[in-house]
């Protein structure tokens, strides 16, 4: 399947924020990374544009491109649970597949007057595509953003975070009814997320995993960043 254009905004405007000191330096481990206002971030509305991310001027390599990303971490009211699921390698982030994630979200294919106005459309058009939730669901709560560019890797190198918590009801969620590609979706504790992935004895069975392929398996660093850096906002 073609990808389609998204949002980008040049690299440089992030790097003048972080020589104008906007961005405040945090650490997950061994993760560093950056945390910026969502204010800060709005001027780059006008620098805003579409571009591809297929090809040689694809965005997903070009280092002179950031592309903005709304991704929430869902939590249900109910249990206190967060949902998480494995990367399956039909939709999404190629780079990240068979990695464990706390976070839903997509690139934004159409731009709004604001970059925050664009990361909430494109939350809400993820969030009923993948999950099935739909923007007028009485129990759906979602937090303002906390923006965050963490630059350790090729993935986060190219992409700024737009982070968000939302809430809804366990209920809410079919799980047999997810979008392809988001693989073993289930309820964790929150305290598991971004630790070492345990299976249970009926994990190992209907995943159908050896041991040494669950040993190698981990999470994405964002979702390692999300749950330290969200529960600010939970």
């Amino acid at each position: 399947m073609a990808k389609n254009p998204c949002v980008t905004i040049p690299t440089e405007y992030i790097k003048n924020l972080q020589l104008q000191g906007k961005g405040r330096l945090q650490r997950v481990d061994d993760i560093v990374f950056q945390r910026f206002n969502p204010t800060d971030v709005e001027d780059a509305v006008v620098l805003a544009k579409l571009s591809p991310r297929e090809g040689a001027g694809s965005c997903e390599t070009n280092r002179d491109l950031i592309q903005p990303i709304p991704y929430a971490l869902v939590l249900a009211k109910d249990t206190g649970k967060v949902l998480t699921y494995k990367r399956g390698e039909v939709v999404g982030e190629g780079r990240l597949v068979n990695m464990y994630s706390a976070g839903f979200g997509g690139h934004a294919e159409q731009l709004s007057s604001t970059i925050s106005g664009t990361m909430l459309d494109t939350l809400k058009r993820e969030l009923t595509e993948e999950l099935g939730i739909p923007e007028n669901l009485p129990s759906l709560k979602i937090s303002e953003p906390l923006v965050f560019y963490a630059s350790n890797n090729e993935v986060g190198s190219r992409h700024l975070c737009y982070a968000y918590v939302v809430k809804v009801n366990s209920a809410d969620i079919d799980l047999s009814l997810v979008e392809t590609g988001i693989d073993n979706p289930q309820w964790m504790d929150m305290e598991r997320v971004g630790r070492p992935y345990c299976p249970t004895p009926a994990e190992y069975e209907a995943i159908k995993l050896a041991d040494e392929q669950v040993e190698q398996r981990g999470w994405e660093d964002w979702s390692k960043l999300l749950l330290p850096v969200v529960r600010s906002i939970c």
